[in-house]
Protein backbone atom coordinates (compact mmCIF):
# COMPACT_ATOMS: atom_id res chain seq x y z
CA UNK A 1 0.00 0.00 0.00
CA UNK A 2 2.90 2.13 0.91
CA UNK A 3 4.73 1.90 -2.41
CA UNK A 4 1.55 2.88 -4.08
CA UNK A 5 0.88 6.04 -2.23
CA UNK A 6 4.78 6.73 -3.58
CA UNK A 7 4.23 5.82 -6.89
CA UNK A 8 0.86 7.95 -7.05
CA UNK A 9 2.28 10.97 -5.64
CA UNK A 10 5.46 10.73 -7.88
CA UNK A 11 3.23 10.71 -10.77
CA UNK A 12 1.26 13.94 -9.75
CA UNK A 13 4.74 15.69 -8.85
CA UNK A 14 5.87 14.94 -12.37
CA UNK A 15 2.48 16.23 -13.68
CA UNK A 16 2.40 19.84 -11.93
CA UNK A 17 5.25 21.91 -14.59
CA UNK A 18 3.45 20.74 -17.53
CA UNK A 19 -0.13 21.76 -15.81
CA UNK A 20 1.42 25.06 -15.29
CA UNK A 21 2.11 25.65 -18.65
CA UNK A 22 -1.54 25.60 -19.95
CA UNK A 23 -2.70 29.35 -20.77
CA UNK A 24 -6.45 29.89 -21.18
CA UNK A 25 -5.37 32.77 -23.66
CA UNK A 26 -6.13 32.43 -27.32
CA UNK A 27 -2.66 31.90 -29.11
CA UNK A 28 -0.34 31.42 -26.29
CA UNK A 29 1.05 27.65 -25.70
CA UNK A 30 3.67 26.17 -23.59
CA UNK A 31 6.09 28.29 -21.67
CA UNK A 32 3.66 31.15 -22.15
CA UNK A 33 2.32 33.50 -19.29
CA UNK A 34 -1.07 33.19 -17.97
CA UNK A 35 -2.13 36.40 -18.64
CA UNK A 36 -1.06 38.66 -21.56
CA UNK A 37 -1.43 42.75 -21.43
CA UNK A 38 -3.71 44.45 -23.25
CA UNK A 39 -2.90 45.51 -26.96
CA UNK A 40 -4.94 47.28 -29.45
CA UNK A 41 -4.91 48.72 -32.81
CA UNK A 42 -7.29 51.05 -34.37
CA UNK A 43 -7.93 54.38 -34.58
CA UNK A 44 -5.30 57.28 -34.72
CA UNK A 45 -2.15 55.77 -32.49
CA UNK A 46 -0.02 57.72 -29.79
CA UNK A 47 2.76 55.45 -28.40
CA UNK A 48 4.27 57.55 -25.35
CA UNK A 49 6.01 55.40 -23.30
CA UNK A 50 3.85 52.07 -22.18
CA UNK A 51 1.13 54.43 -22.68
CA UNK A 52 -1.25 53.61 -25.86
CA UNK A 53 -3.50 56.20 -26.96
CA UNK A 54 -6.59 55.65 -29.96
CA UNK A 55 -8.61 58.66 -30.99
CA UNK A 56 -11.48 58.28 -33.33
CA UNK A 57 -12.08 61.35 -35.52
CA UNK A 58 -14.61 59.49 -37.44
CA UNK A 59 -16.32 56.23 -36.93
CA UNK A 60 -14.12 52.99 -37.31
CA UNK A 61 -13.31 49.73 -35.01
CA UNK A 62 -10.94 48.73 -32.41
CA UNK A 63 -9.64 45.14 -32.14
CA UNK A 64 -8.08 44.23 -28.69
CA UNK A 65 -6.33 40.92 -27.39
CA UNK A 66 -5.43 40.13 -23.70
CA UNK A 67 -7.22 41.79 -20.68
CA UNK A 68 -6.34 45.52 -19.26
CA UNK A 69 -7.88 48.71 -17.78
CA UNK A 70 -8.75 51.69 -20.57
CA UNK A 71 -9.40 55.05 -19.67
CA UNK A 72 -12.04 56.59 -22.13
CA UNK A 73 -13.69 59.85 -23.51
CA UNK A 74 -16.45 59.38 -25.87
CA UNK A 75 -18.30 62.88 -27.14
CA UNK A 76 -21.42 62.96 -29.08
CA UNK A 77 -21.91 65.18 -31.87
CA UNK A 78 -23.37 69.16 -31.17
CA UNK A 79 -26.27 70.51 -32.06
CA UNK A 80 -26.99 72.83 -34.67
CA UNK A 81 -28.55 76.47 -33.84
CA UNK A 82 -31.77 77.57 -34.77
CA UNK A 83 -32.44 79.83 -37.79
CA UNK A 84 -33.59 83.42 -37.56
CA UNK A 85 -37.12 83.45 -39.15
CA UNK A 86 -39.35 86.31 -40.56
CA UNK A 87 -41.40 86.73 -37.57
CA UNK A 88 -38.40 88.29 -37.03
CA UNK A 89 -37.34 85.27 -34.48
CA UNK A 90 -33.61 84.96 -33.42
CA UNK A 91 -32.10 81.30 -33.14
CA UNK A 92 -31.25 79.32 -29.97
CA UNK A 93 -27.95 78.12 -29.22
CA UNK A 94 -27.01 74.47 -30.27
CA UNK A 95 -26.52 72.24 -27.41
CA UNK A 96 -23.00 70.59 -26.77
CA UNK A 97 -22.27 66.90 -27.59
CA UNK A 98 -23.45 64.57 -24.39
CA UNK A 99 -19.48 63.73 -22.85
CA UNK A 100 -18.71 60.62 -20.75
CA UNK A 101 -15.45 60.20 -19.43
CA UNK A 102 -14.40 56.99 -17.33
CA UNK A 103 -12.80 53.89 -16.68
CA UNK A 104 -13.64 50.45 -18.12
CA UNK A 105 -12.28 46.74 -18.04
CA UNK A 106 -11.11 45.86 -21.64
CA UNK A 107 -10.93 42.11 -23.10
CA UNK A 108 -9.95 40.48 -26.49
CA UNK A 109 -12.83 40.96 -29.27
CA UNK A 110 -13.04 44.16 -31.79
CA UNK A 111 -15.30 46.87 -30.74
CA UNK A 112 -17.03 49.40 -32.75
CA UNK A 113 -16.64 52.51 -31.98
CA UNK A 114 -18.95 55.63 -33.73
CA UNK A 115 -18.42 59.04 -34.08
CA UNK A 116 -21.42 61.20 -34.15
CA UNK A 117 -21.85 64.00 -36.60
CA UNK A 118 -22.86 67.37 -35.48
CA UNK A 119 -26.76 68.80 -36.62
CA UNK A 120 -27.23 71.15 -39.05
CA UNK A 121 -29.30 74.09 -38.30
CA UNK A 122 -31.98 73.36 -36.07
CA UNK A 123 -30.97 69.75 -35.94
CA UNK A 124 -29.92 67.71 -32.68
CA UNK A 125 -26.47 66.15 -33.15
CA UNK A 126 -26.15 62.05 -33.56
CA UNK A 127 -24.72 60.00 -30.84
CA UNK A 128 -20.78 58.77 -30.13
CA UNK A 129 -20.71 55.31 -29.01
CA UNK A 130 -17.71 52.79 -27.46
CA UNK A 131 -19.12 49.06 -28.30
CA UNK A 132 -21.28 48.63 -25.79
CA UNK A 133 -19.63 50.58 -22.61
CA UNK A 134 -20.12 53.75 -23.20
CA UNK A 135 -22.73 55.98 -25.66
CA UNK A 136 -23.17 59.61 -25.46
CA UNK A 137 -26.45 61.24 -26.69
CA UNK A 138 -25.85 64.20 -29.46
CA UNK A 139 -26.79 67.68 -28.82
CA UNK A 140 -29.78 69.50 -28.97
CA UNK A 141 -30.63 71.74 -31.72
CA UNK A 142 -31.51 75.25 -30.58
CA UNK A 143 -35.41 76.10 -31.26
CA UNK A 144 -36.55 78.84 -33.88
CA UNK A 145 -39.40 81.07 -34.49
CA UNK A 146 -41.93 82.13 -32.06
CA UNK A 147 -41.92 79.89 -28.88
CA UNK A 148 -39.32 78.01 -30.55
CA UNK A 149 -38.21 75.43 -27.54
CA UNK A 150 -34.39 73.48 -27.82
CA UNK A 151 -34.35 70.21 -28.31
CA UNK A 152 -33.18 67.68 -25.60
CA UNK A 153 -29.87 66.02 -25.57
CA UNK A 154 -26.27 65.23 -24.21
CA UNK A 155 -27.08 68.88 -23.40
CA UNK A 156 -29.95 70.80 -24.46
CA UNK A 157 -30.02 73.27 -27.29
CA UNK A 158 -31.29 77.09 -26.34
CA UNK A 159 -34.54 78.62 -26.75
CA UNK A 160 -35.36 81.03 -29.84
CA UNK A 161 -36.43 84.63 -28.48
CA UNK A 162 -39.39 86.37 -30.24
CA UNK A 163 -41.95 89.00 -29.74
CA UNK A 164 -44.57 87.68 -27.63
CA UNK A 165 -43.71 83.99 -27.56
CA UNK A 166 -39.86 83.28 -25.94
CA UNK A 167 -38.80 79.42 -26.22
CA UNK A 168 -37.52 77.47 -23.21
CA UNK A 169 -34.56 75.37 -23.31
CA UNK A 170 -34.12 71.77 -23.68
CA UNK A 171 -32.83 69.73 -21.05
CA UNK A 172 -29.77 67.94 -20.87
CA UNK A 173 -28.66 64.39 -20.52
CA UNK A 174 -27.67 63.30 -16.74
CA UNK A 175 -24.66 62.56 -16.60
CA UNK A 176 -23.34 64.17 -19.77
CA UNK A 177 -24.36 67.49 -20.35
CA UNK A 178 -26.69 70.70 -19.00
CA UNK A 179 -29.65 72.60 -19.76
CA UNK A 180 -30.19 74.78 -22.60
CA UNK A 181 -30.80 78.66 -21.84
CA UNK A 182 -34.03 80.15 -22.92
CA UNK A 183 -34.73 83.01 -25.38
CA UNK A 184 -36.77 86.95 -24.66
CA UNK A 185 -40.52 87.11 -25.34
CA UNK A 186 -40.26 91.36 -25.00
CA UNK A 187 -38.62 93.66 -26.93
CA UNK A 188 -36.55 93.31 -29.49
CA UNK A 189 -35.40 89.32 -29.96
CA UNK A 190 -32.61 86.88 -28.74
CA UNK A 191 -32.13 83.54 -28.44
CA UNK A 192 -30.99 81.33 -25.41
CA UNK A 193 -27.41 79.81 -25.27
CA UNK A 194 -26.69 76.09 -25.87
CA UNK A 195 -25.98 73.84 -22.71
CA UNK A 196 -22.27 73.20 -22.25
CA UNK A 197 -21.06 69.65 -20.30
CA UNK A 198 -19.57 71.78 -17.10
CA UNK A 199 -22.76 74.78 -17.38
CA UNK A 200 -26.22 75.56 -18.77
CA UNK A 201 -26.58 77.82 -21.21
CA UNK A 202 -27.59 81.80 -20.65
CA UNK A 203 -30.70 83.50 -21.00
CA UNK A 204 -30.87 85.92 -23.33
CA UNK A 205 -30.93 89.02 -21.48
CA UNK A 206 -34.18 91.06 -22.93
CA UNK A 207 -34.47 95.06 -23.82
CA UNK A 208 -34.67 97.35 -27.21
CA UNK A 209 -31.18 96.11 -27.54
CA UNK A 210 -31.19 92.76 -25.90
CA UNK A 211 -27.83 89.76 -25.83
CA UNK A 212 -28.39 86.58 -26.73
CA UNK A 213 -27.00 84.11 -24.07
CA UNK A 214 -23.82 82.27 -24.41
CA UNK A 215 -23.06 78.99 -24.50
CA UNK A 216 -22.57 76.54 -21.54
CA UNK A 217 -19.28 76.05 -20.60
CA UNK A 218 -16.98 73.17 -22.09
CA UNK A 219 -14.66 70.18 -20.17
CA UNK A 220 -11.01 69.98 -20.14
CA UNK A 221 -10.38 66.36 -20.86
CA UNK A 222 -7.29 64.12 -21.21
CA UNK A 223 -6.73 60.58 -22.02
CA UNK A 224 -3.19 59.29 -22.31
CA UNK A 225 -1.52 61.40 -25.34
CA UNK A 226 -4.85 62.85 -25.95
CA UNK A 227 -5.79 66.53 -24.32
CA UNK A 228 -5.83 68.36 -22.57
CA UNK A 229 -8.75 69.57 -24.75
CA UNK A 230 -11.64 71.57 -24.53
CA UNK A 231 -14.98 69.84 -25.06
CA UNK A 232 -18.44 70.09 -25.73
CA UNK A 233 -18.90 73.47 -25.37
CA UNK A 234 -22.48 75.19 -25.81
CA UNK A 235 -23.47 77.54 -28.71
CA UNK A 236 -23.51 81.13 -28.44
CA UNK A 237 -27.51 82.45 -29.35
CA UNK A 238 -28.67 85.14 -32.62
CA UNK A 239 -29.94 88.15 -31.27
CA UNK A 240 -31.36 91.58 -33.02
CA UNK A 241 -28.42 93.68 -30.85
CA UNK A 242 -25.89 91.71 -29.03
CA UNK A 243 -24.86 87.94 -30.30
CA UNK A 244 -24.14 85.23 -27.51
CA UNK A 245 -21.11 83.90 -27.85
CA UNK A 246 -20.04 79.99 -27.93
CA UNK A 247 -17.95 78.28 -25.48
CA UNK A 248 -14.94 76.51 -26.05
CA UNK A 249 -15.69 75.84 -29.69
CA UNK A 250 -19.15 76.51 -29.68
CA UNK A 251 -19.78 78.76 -32.33
CA UNK A 252 -21.23 82.37 -32.16
CA UNK A 253 -24.69 83.83 -32.58
CA UNK A 254 -25.70 85.64 -35.61
CA UNK A 255 -26.65 89.55 -34.91
CA UNK A 256 -29.66 91.45 -37.40
CA UNK A 257 -29.00 89.66 -40.70
CA UNK A 258 -25.72 87.32 -39.92
CA UNK A 259 -26.26 83.53 -39.53
CA UNK A 260 -25.01 81.73 -36.54
CA UNK A 261 -21.38 80.25 -36.36
CA UNK A 262 -20.13 76.44 -36.66
CA UNK A 263 -18.65 74.63 -33.88
CA UNK A 264 -15.49 73.05 -34.22
CA UNK A 265 -14.75 69.81 -35.55
CA UNK A 266 -14.00 67.02 -33.06
CA UNK A 267 -15.32 68.99 -30.50
CA UNK A 268 -18.68 67.89 -29.63
CA UNK A 269 -19.41 71.84 -29.62
CA UNK A 270 -22.76 73.44 -30.28
CA UNK A 271 -23.96 75.68 -33.78
CA UNK A 272 -24.62 79.48 -32.81
CA UNK A 273 -27.95 80.53 -33.20
CA UNK A 274 -28.95 83.13 -36.42
CA UNK A 275 -29.96 86.37 -36.29
CA UNK A 276 -33.25 87.64 -36.35
CA UNK A 277 -33.99 87.56 -40.00
CA UNK A 278 -35.59 84.83 -42.65
CA UNK A 279 -32.39 84.68 -44.72
CA UNK A 280 -30.42 83.71 -41.66
CA UNK A 281 -29.58 79.56 -40.67
CA UNK A 282 -28.20 78.07 -37.72
CA UNK A 283 -24.30 76.89 -37.28
CA UNK A 284 -23.65 73.62 -37.90
CA UNK A 285 -22.66 71.69 -34.83
CA UNK A 286 -19.06 70.19 -34.48
CA UNK A 287 -18.70 66.13 -34.91
CA UNK A 288 -18.23 64.30 -31.66
CA UNK A 289 -14.49 62.12 -30.84
CA UNK A 290 -14.15 58.77 -28.92
CA UNK A 291 -10.31 58.31 -27.16
CA UNK A 292 -9.36 55.37 -25.78
CA UNK A 293 -5.84 55.17 -23.57
CA UNK A 294 -4.04 52.31 -21.45
CA UNK A 295 -0.98 51.00 -20.05
CA UNK A 296 0.70 48.25 -21.58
Amino acid sequence: MIKLLRAFLVLALAAVPALAQISPMPGSGPGMPLWQPLFCTGGTLTVSGAIRTHVFFSSGTLTCTGFGNVVYAVVGGGGGGGGGLATPAAGGGGGAGGLLNSTSPLSSGTYTITVGTGGISASSGLSSSFGAIATASGGGGGGQGVSGNGATGGSGGGGAGAFGGAGAGGAGTAGQGNNGGSGTSTGNSAGGGGGGASGVGVNATPGATPTGGNGGACTSVTVGSFGPSNLSGGGGAGSHSTQGLGACGGGNGGTTTTSGGAGVVNSGSGGGGGGPDSNTSGGTGGSGVVAIAYTQ
